[in-house]
């Protein structure tokens, strides 16, 4: 997801992982408008209230100036996303940061960091979050604020970028350090490279895409990185051709004399099937939204229409409501529902996730998660099933008596 920082770039960092895939998209995508969600705007917010801290924290500001930056965040737009358990993870981040220079004899550090690597990429810059730079070597870290799925450093193109831009600035380091840290997953994961390999990549493999990027030429890559956040995706046709193509390939059964059952199917063609159908699925759910989208702004679409859905009926003045009830002969228990506990979260958001930890861990427990299917290249450990049957063989049958 782009930050909102570096929008402005037509070739910027945080659309590298596309534009250097789809060189085509970069020009085919300004003819779009802007697209900012929510978890882009409290993402925003996180990195602003971590550059605060960090900069009071690495004695930028003096605390007088801190609390004053502190009570301006609070009046922003950004305050609308500020709670106990907002503030936490950012510290988590910020004391993440703290320890990357324990034990430096000597270091620069800097927050919210503008990066050039035109030299490179035609227009090109972005703004790192923190970058550390010592004699022996350039660290850049990036904070991702989000809580869907962790987000590799390893050959992460954004994050390259960022780390060429550092080197080019301070040319005397020997080595470049690139770390995401993502801490409302838990989640850190640091590529390191000399030197020498992040300036060869820029050249031989950077250079020459952007500077088809840069002119719109080269051949529109439809792929699930590539499409994920591109504001093409729900009418590229490139896209559409390939999830057709794919899906006609893997549905396609051999003919018999009769329909194939689903037991003519082997379990590399059920695999097959299963990896494809995410990527055809959001493909199909991008392309309603495209059309949603249209017939909302006028356009026609053949076949479809714009209709009402179902809505359920809300009373405007509950209070009006239940005095009248109350004159009619109706008791208030009949008419209130019994108050019940707020969940866990919004408990934490109250008192802070740690301290809500602390006072009642002793009766928290976190049951076995629904099982669910994914690809083997997930991070999370495979669940054992024959563990599972033999706890629930082991547990004592209830009698009926």
């Amino acid at each position: 997801m782009e930050r909102e920082k570096d929008q402005h770039a037509l070739l910027s960092a945080s659309t590298a992982h596309r534009w250097l895939e789809c060189t085509p998209s970069a020009r085919a995508e300004q003819s779009e408008g802007e697209e900012c969600s929510v978890y882009a705007q409290e993402g925003t917010a996180a990195h602003a209230l971590a550059e605060i801290k960090l900069s009071y924290r690495f004695g930028k500001i003096t605390i007088s100036k801190y609390q004053e930056k502190l009570d301006t965040f609070m009046v922003s737009e950004h305050a609308q996303y500020y709670n106990k358990e907002f503030e936490e993870y950012v510290d988590d981040f910020v004391e993440f940061v703290c320890q990357q220079t324990e034990g430096l004899d000597e270091f620069h550090i800097y927050f919210e960091f503008r990066v050039d690597f035109s030299h490179l990429v035609p227009q090109g810059f972005g703004t790192a979050d923190v970058i550390i730079v010592t004699n022996e070597f350039v660290q850049v870290i990036d904070l991702k604020f989000g809580q869907g799925v962790p987000v590799s450093a390893q050959e992460n193109p954004q994050l390259r970028l960022y780390g060429l831009g550092a080197i080019n600035l301070f040319p005397l380091a020997r080595t470049v350090r690139m770390t995401i840290h993502q801490p409302r997953l838990l989640s850190c994961d640091t590529e390191v490279l000399s030197k020498e390999q992040i300036i060869d990549w820029g050249i031989h493999y950077v250079k020459p895409r952007a500077e088809m990027a840069i002119k719109g030429e080269g051949c529109f890559a439809a792929g699930e990185d590539t499409c994920r956040w591109c504001k093409l995706r729900g009418k590229c046709k490139v896209r559409a051709d390939n999830a057709l193509a794919i899906a006609q390939e893997e549905f396609s059964v051999a003919a018999s004399s009769g329909p194939p059952l689903p037991q003519t199917l082997t379990h590399e063609q059920i695999a097959n099937i299963l990896e494809i159908g995410d990527l055809f699925t959001a493909w199909l759910k991008d392309v309603q939204a495209y059309a949603m989208g249209q017939l909302i702004a006028g356009v026609k679409i053949p076949g479809y229409k714009l209709v009402e859905g179902r809505s359920n009926r809300i009373m405007t003045d509950e209070f009006k409501v239940k005095e009248i009830l109350l004159k009619a002969g109706l008791k208030e228990t009949e008419i209130m529902k019994p108050q019940e506990m707020q969940g866990i979260s919004k408990l934490e958001s109250l008192v802070g996730k740690k301290l809500f930890s602390d006072l009642c861990k002793e009766y928290l427990i976190k049951p076995q998660g629904k099982l669910t299917m994914a690809p083997e290249s997930d991070r999370r450990p495979a669940v054992d099933t024959l563990a599972i049957a033999q706890s629930d063989f082991s547990q004592p049958i209830e009698s009926d008596e």
